[in-house]
């Protein structure tokens, strides 16, 4: 889920690719949507004030934008940097089960989106490295981690646990 500002819902690829095969409009599927989200929620109003009386955000730079994700089961996320409209920093928060995270470092800093193919041609150092988030824990990414490096969930065959 998305609040916040607008966002770009680009089609995915393997859903092109499919549509292909069974002859659908491609000049209507593969056209990128602008959208509209909700604002963010008053239930996330302790949340920023907790990060703004942190120093982690200015209180004239309030977080505009939430993007809300659930990973369950064997769910993750491909490796990617935030939009670079989204700006620093960028925050993760893991509120149940504990979560994986891998880093990849870039060569250099690239805003290619996990949805268009981009961020997996985005070039890399071969330097990764691992972090699991525990439960009810808080990443912040500034900086060089924010602009020049890759960042996912990996998924699993473990499962995650309540999410």
């Amino acid at each position: 889920m998305h609040f916040g500002g607008e966002y770009c819902l680009m089609p995915l690829r393997s859903f092109i690719s499919k549509s292909k095969e069974s002859k659908l409009d491609e000049s209507v599927l593969a056209k990128s949507q602008t959208i509209q989200a909700p604002p963010m929620p008053q239930e996330l109003d302790w949340l920023i004030q907790r990060m703004i009386d942190r120093k982690l955000y200015p209180e004239k730079q309030r977080p505009q934008y939430c993007i809300v994700n659930r990973y369950t089961g064997n769910l993750g996320i491909s490796a990617h940097t935030e939009n670079f409209s989204f700006s620093q920093p960028v925050v993760g928060l893991s509120l149940l089960s504990p979560c994986p995270m891998r880093f990849h470092e870039l060569v250099a800093p690239d805003g290619g989106s996990v949805r268009s193919g981009k961020a997996q041609m985005a070039k890399r150092t071969g330097k990764r490295v691992d972090v699991m988030l525990p439960g009810r824990s808080l990443i912040v990414m500034n900086d060089d981690i924010r602009w020049k490096w890759q960042h996912e969930i990996v998924r699993t065959n473990k499962g995650r646990g309540p999410g």
